[in-house]
C-alpha cells in the first residue's frame, strides 16, 4: 500500500508543476491587442485613393465643398463610422475642413494633390476616420 500512496503523491506533484508552469506561461505572453487605428489608417489611405482615382478627390478639395466631401465619404464609409476630412496647402496651412460627426479615437491618413486641370496647386489631404 506504501507504494501505491507515494504514486499518488507523485502524480499530484507532477499535476501541481504541470499547472503552475501552464499559469506562468499564459500570464507570460501578452494578448494580441487588436490595433483598430491601423485598420481605421488603411480604410482612410484606401478610400482616398479610390476618390482620387475616380476623379472625384481633386473636384472635392480644389472646389471646397464640404456638403460634397461630407455626402461622399459618407456614402462610402459604414454608416457607424465617423470622420474628418481637412485640406492644407503645401505649407500645412489649413484651407478647409468638413467633419460628420465628433472624432474621438480614430485612425488617419494624408494623401497629396499636386494640381488640377494641368495648374500646379499642391494640396495635402488629411481623412480622419473614427469608430
Amino acid at each position: 500500500m506504501g507504494r501505491g500512496i507515494s504514486k499518488v503523491y507523485d502524480v499530484a506533484l507532477a499535476c501541481a508543476v504541470l499547472l503552475a508552469g501552464c499559469s506562468l506561461a499564459v500570464a507570460a505572453v501578452q494578448p494580441h491587442a487588436d490595433n483598430g487605428a491601423d485598420d481605421l489608417s488603411a480604410l482612410a489611405l484606401h478610400t482616398l485613393a479610390y476618390l482620387d482615382r475616380q476623379h472625384v478627390l481633386g473636384r472635392i478639395v480644389y472646389s471646397g465643398d464640404s456638403n460634397a466631401a461630407l455626402s461622399t465619404i459618407g456614402y462610402l464609409l459604414p454608416a457607424h463610422l465617423g470622420f474628418r476630412i481637412e485640406a492644407y496647402d503645401a505649407n500645412w496651412v489649413p484651407i478647409w475642413s468638413a467633419e460628420s460627426s465628433r472624432i474621438g479615437d480614430s485612425g488617419s491618413a494624408s494623401y497629396y494633390l499636386s494640381g488640377i486641370n494641368g495648374t500646379f496647386m499642391p494640396r495635402i489631404v488629411v481623412l480622419r476616420i473614427s469608430r
